[in-house]
């Protein structure tokens, strides 16, 4: 792998290049810009790309990096240097030095993501790499990616990379990432060729900068993925200089998945089944306003069983003045009115399992926020359940729940042994902070939504109940559950019963 400092390009391109600090001279519109109507849009392979290389005090290596983008088999339509405050006027000379390729733009702002939305900004291409002072690109990694764009639902292409320097291996990822793969861990590097149409309009660029420990670039990624997109591998390499001073990527892990995730931006579904229980429902509209997860970031869908318009009424005036701006109701025909307040006997046991599938078979369709909080109308937790919650998530974990008691005096939650279709023993005594649990029921209980949306609920053969089934399942496909303690809901049933906390 050759390490190029001054690399004279062996011929340019269309597009005119702007000399250090001066204005740009010329050239053609992007490339690859719309078709007309019914008109074959342009091959990726035809488009141009501009190459961002953001630089801060990194001149020592800043030479490598632009030898090899200029060293490409595919050569770039734009090349810009973002100098982001660096010290010394190393970013301007080596620019200087390639006038006619690349431009130089300076900022000071000290931020990877702030320099990238620059580099955005001052370039036109269709389509852009953004790179890192300190890193490399193979010879063949634009000609090798732009092959990697087969459909139009594919907004970057990635690559394997290879860490150089005080570090040496490889890094191999997955073939594509998706929204449900990125929400789990960081698969992507930031030199990722990216499509500006699917930066645009994932606004990857605009609102508040990521939080500190999450990185920029996993959180521009994310919100392109959240627009749908799909990310896909090529066949070159990236080299990711390793050295003192720069992060590993496990050093990337410091911190907790919370925080490293950006959960708290994250927008989240609370779902709740009413059943018409008028008593409790002026407990259950506080709790809704009063709950900390920021209102908008929150989509509130409300499922209706109760048949009682004196209810329903009731539940659109505090609609009508409460500060969500996502608020849905279904309303579905009970199967018997007050069927879910009577005694469990196994007939109306069973009748409640039936309706409750059926109300979360909507659920499920209707949900549109990675995250969902399911909560029954006579459970209520601490005001601030969803950042508790949240923050007891992991690569692992598909669900967290908060611990309330039964009717019967024990907790709604599995523990093991178990297997099967059993979920194993419920559990009787209070634990403490947060344990692994096999199952749990849907009283209080914050789930990724993919976790609801891939699971069909109904009364298989052999299961007793719908909610241990819809966890056994989500742990065959490999995700783990938890319960947190501190988190205990109060549950107007079981007081009702003659059981408290």
């Amino acid at each position: 792998m050759p390490i190029l400092k001054d690399v004279t390009p062996a011929r340019r391109t269309d597009t005119q290049a702007q000399s250090p600090g001066g204005a740009r001279t010329g050239g053609a519109g992007p490339e690859g810009a719309p078709t007309a109507c019914g008109g074959r849009p342009t091959p990726a392979t035809e488009l141009g790309v501009a190459v961002v290389i953001i630089c801060h005090n990194q001149g020592e290596w800043l030479g490598d990096a632009l030898g090899s983008v200029l060293a490409q088999t595919r050569q770039p339509a734009e090349i810009v240097i973002v100098d982001d405050a660096s010290d010394d006027a190393t970013a301007f000379e080596l620019a200087r030095r390639h006038a006619d390729r690349v431009r130089y733009l300076r900022i000071e702002a000290r931020h990877p993501w702030h320099a990238r939305a620059a580099g955005l900004r001052a370039t036109a291409a269709p389509l852009l790499i953004f790179l890192d002072a300190d890193d490399l690109l193979a010879e063949d990694y634009i000609a090798a990616g732009l092959k990697a764009f087969t459909d139009r639902n594919v907004a970057g292409v990635y690559s394997d990379f290879v860490r150089f320097g005080r570090l040496h291996r490889r890094s191999r990822f997955p073939a594509e990432a998706d929204a449900r793969l990125l929400r789990r861990e960081n698969v992507i590097h930031s030199a990722t060729i990216v499509r500006r149409d699917a930066l645009d309009v994932s606004e990857a660029f605009e609102g508040p900068v990521p939080d500190a420990q999450q990185p920029e670039d996993y959180f521009v990624w994310l919100k392109v993925a959240d627009q749908g997109f799909r990310f896909v591998k090529q066949s070159s390499l990236l080299f990711y200089r390793a050295h003192i001073g720069r992060p590993s990527r496990s050093d990337l892990r410091v911190g907790s998945y919370y925080e490293r995730h950006g959960l708290a931006r994250q927008r989240v579904t609370i779902g709740i089944p009413l059943a018409g229980r008028k008593r409790l429902w002026p407990r259950m509209s506080r709790l809704l306003a009063d709950q900390t997860w920021p209102h908008n970031q929150l989509q509130l869908i409300l499922l209706d069983t109760s048949g009682n318009a004196a209810f329903r009424r009731d539940v659109r005036q505090w609609m009508a003045g409460c500060d969500y701006d996502d608020v849905r109701v279904i309303t579905f025909q009970p199967d018997e009115p007050g069927l879910a307040d009577q005694p469990r006997t196994s007939a109306n046991a069973r009748q409640v399992d039936r309706a409750m599938c059926r109300i979360y078979n909507w659920l499920r369709t209707a949900v549109d926020s990675p995250w969902l909080l399911v909560l029954e109308d006579d459970v209520f937790p601490p005001i601030d359940i969803v950042p508790r919650l949240m923050r007891s998530m992991d690569k692992h974990v598909g669900t967290v729940s908060a611990p309330y008691l039964s009717r019967q005096g024990d907790y709604v939650l599995w523990s093991a042994p178990g297997g099967g279709s059993a979920p194993g023993n419920r559990i009787r005594e209070r634990g403490r902070g947060v344990e692994a649990i096999t199952a749990a029921g849907f009283g209080c209980v914050l789930m990724r939504t993919e976790l609801i949306r891939s699971h069909v609920f109904s009364q298989h053969p052999g299961e007793t109940w719908f909610d241990p089934a819809f966890y056994i399942a989500a742990a065959r496909a490999g995700w783990q559950h938890r319960v947190d303690w501190s988190c205990e809901a109060e549950h107007a049933a079981a007081l009702q019963a003659g059981h408290s906390q």
